[in-house]
C-alpha cells in the first residue's frame, strides 16, 4: 500500500510537472513585438501633447521674428505727376496757360536700440508753366513764353532719448521677452518630451508586468486543471477522499478568475500604451522578451539632488521666468525717468529758374534747426504702479522656484532612496519564489506519503504564484524608480530608459 501511495505521489509530481512546462505559454509570437525603445521613439514622434509643444515653439520663433522688425529701417518711394490746361484773362485778353508739375520723394527712416530715431529724405520738383510776357504788354497782343523751375532737396533728421528710453536692454525689451518666451518654449517642449517618454516607460512597464502576471495566471491555470484531472483519477480509484477533488475543482475556478482578471488588465494596459504613442488601441503586439535590461548603479541622494538642482525642467523654465521678471523690473523702473528728446534737422537745397530765353539762375538754401522737449508725467502713477506690479510679479517668480526647488529636490532624495532598495527587493522576490518553491516540494512530498493534507499543498501552490507576480512586479517597480529620477534630474532620453 505504501508503494501504491509512493508510485501515485510521483505519478501526480510528474504530472505537475509536466503540466508546468507546458502550461508556460508565452506571449503569441503571433504578434508583433514592441519593445521598449521602439514605444518611447514612437511616443515623442505621435505623442498630442509633444506636437503642441511643438508648435508653441513654432509660434515663439514667429514672435521673435516679428518683434525684430522694430530695429528694421523703413523705405518709401513716392512720384506726383500734374498736367493742367487753363484760360487766363490779363484785363480783358485771354490767354491759354499750359502748366505741368512733377515731383519724386524717398526716403529712410528707423530707430536703433540705443533710442536713436533717424531719417533722411531725398525730393525732386519740377514745375513747366507758360506765363505772359510782360514785354509784349505795350503791343495790345501779349504773347506767352515759356518758363521752368527745379528743386531737389535733402533732408537729414535726428532725434535722441538722453533720459528714459537711452538704454540699450530698454529699447530692446519686447525682443528679450520675446527670446525668453521662445526659450521657455524650448524648455518646456523638452519638459514635455521627458514627461512623454516618462509616461510611455511608465505605460509600457506597467503592460510587461501585467503580461508577465498573466503567463503567470495561465500557468496556474494549466496547472491547477492538471492537478485536477489526476486528483479525479484517484477519487475514482479511492484513494483521496471527495473535498480533496472540491479544493481542486475550487482552485481552478480561482485561477481562472485570476486569469480573466489578468488578460484584462493586460489588454488595458497595452491599449493605453498604444493610444499615448499615436497608435490604435486593440492592436496585435506583444511586449518584449522577459529579460529586464540591467541598470546602472542608483547614485547618492545627495548627487542626485545635485544634478536635480542643476537639470530639473520645470526649475529651468522657473530661473528663466524668475530672470525675465528682473530685467522687466529693472526696465519698469528705467521708466521712472522724464522724456528728454533731441531733435536735430538738416535741410540742403537748390532752385533752378528760367523764364523764356533768360539764363537760368541758381539760388543754395540751407536750413539747420536744434530742438530739446523735456517731458514730465505729473504724478507718474503709470510708471510707479508698472514697477510695483514687475516687483510683486519679480518676488512671486523667486517664491515660486524656491518652493519648487525644495519639492523637487525632496523627491529627487525619496526616488533615489526608493532605486537604491529596488535592486534588494528583487533579490528578496527570487529568494521568496525559491523558497516558495521548495516549500511547495516539501508539501507535495508530505502529501505522497499522507503527512500532508490537499489543502496544505494548495496552499504552497498558490504561494508559488504570489512569489512569481511579486518579482514581476519588483523589476517592473525598478524600472519605473529609474525612469521617474531621470526625469526629475532631467536626463531621461530614450537610450537612457531603455538602460543603454
Amino acid at each position: 500500500m505504501a508503494n501504491s501511495s509512493v508510485s501515485n505521489g510521483i505519478l501526480v509530481l510528474l504530472g505537475l510537472g509536466l503540466a508546468a512546462a507546458l502550461g508556460l505559454p508565452t506571449r503569441s509570437h503571433a504578434a508583433d513585438t514592441l519593445t521598449l525603445e521602439e514605444a518611447l521613439a514612437q511616443a515623442v514622434e505621435g505623442n498630442q501633447a509633444v506636437r503642441n509643444s511643438r508648435y508653441s515653439v513654432e509660434s515663439a520663433e514667429g514672435g521673435l521674428l516679428s518683434t525684430r522688425a522694430i530695429f528694421e529701417p523703413q523705405f518709401t518711394l513716392s512720384g506726383d505727376v500734374n498736367s493742367s490746361l487753363n484760360t487766363q484773362f490779363f484785363g480783358s485778353v485771354p490767354f491759354d496757360q499750359n502748366s505741368s508739375r512733377l515731383s519724386a520723394s524717398s526716403g529712410l527712416s528707423g530707430q536703433l536700440a540705443t533710442g536713436t530715431s533717424y531719417s533722411a529724405t531725398a525730393s525732386y520738383t519740377r514745375n513747366d508753366a507758360e506765363q505772359i510776357d510782360f514785354r509784349s504788354i505795350t503791343t495790345g497782343n501779349p504773347d506767352v513764353i515759356d518758363s521752368f523751375s527745379n528743386r531737389p532737396q535733402i533732408r537729414l533728421g535726428l532725434t535722441q532719448e538722453v533720459l528714459r528710453g537711452h538704454r540699450y536692454a530698454y529699447n530692446r525689451r519686447q525682443i528679450v521677452e520675446a527670446q525668453t518666451s521662445l526659450t521657455v518654449a524650448e524648455l518646456q517642449l523638452k519638459a514635455q518630451e521627458q514627461r512623454t517618454l516618462r509616461d510611455a516607460a511608465s505605460a509600457y512597464w506597467a503592460w510587461w508586468s501585467a503580461s508577465e502576471s498573466a503567463d503567470i495566471a495561465r500557468e496556474r491555470v494549466s496547472v491547477a486543471e492538471e492537478a485536477l484531472r489526476i486528483g479525479a483519477l484517484q477519487l475514482e480509484e479511492g484513494r483521496v477522499a471527495p473535498v480533496d477533488v472540491s479544493r481542486l475543482r475550487t482552485e481552478v475556478v480561482r485561477a481562472k478568475k485570476a486569469l480573466a482578471d489578468a488578460e484584462q488588465l493586460a489588454a488595458e494596459s497595452r491599449d493605453t500604451l498604444l493610444v499615448l504613442i499615436g497608435r490604435q488601441p486593440g492592436e496585435a503586439v506583444s511586449t518584449q522578451d522577459d529579460v529586464v535590461p540591467s541598470l546602472p548603479a542608483p547614485p547618492s541622494p545627495e548627487a542626485a539632488m545635485e544634478a536635480a538642482r542643476n537639470g530639473n525642467p520645470d526649475l529651468v523654465v522657473l530661473r528663466q521666468q524668475v530672470d525675465q521678471a528682473a530685467i522687466s523690473l529693472s526696465m519698469a523702473k528705467h521708466a521712472l525717468l522724464p522724456s528728454l528728446t533731441l531733435d536735430g534737422s538738416a535741410t540742403f537745397s537748390q532752385v533752378t529758374n528760367k523764364v523764356g530765353d533768360e539764363d537760368p539762375t541758381d539760388a543754395n538754401n540751407r536750413n539747420l534747426q536744434g530742438t530739446a522737449t523735456l517731458t514730465v508725467p505729473l504724478g507718474n502713477r503709470s510708471a510707479r504702479g508698472e514697477v510695483a506690479r514687475a516687483a510683486a510679479t519679480e518676488a512671486q517668480r523667486r517664491n515660486e522656484l524656491e518652493g519648487r526647488e525644495r519639492d523637487v529636490l525632496a523627491q529627487v532624495a525619496k526616488q533615489a532612496r526608493v532605486l537604491a532598495i529596488a535592486e534588494q527587493q528583487i533579490t528578496l522576490a527570487d529568494q521568496e519564489v525559491a523558497l516558495a518553491e521548495e516549500t511547495l516540494k516539501a508539501e507535495e512530498a508530505r502529501a505522497n506519503v499522507g503527512r500532508a493534507v490537499q489543502r496544505d499543498v494548495l496552499e504552497a501552490r498558490v504561494a508559488v504564484f504570489d512569489a512569481k507576480l511579486q518579482a514581476a512586479k519588483a523589476r517592473s517597480d525598478r524600472q519605473l524608480a529609474w525612469i521617474e529620477l531621470q526625469l526629475l534630474q532631467g536626463t531621461l532620453t530614450v537610450q537612457s530608459a531603455v538602460g543603454k
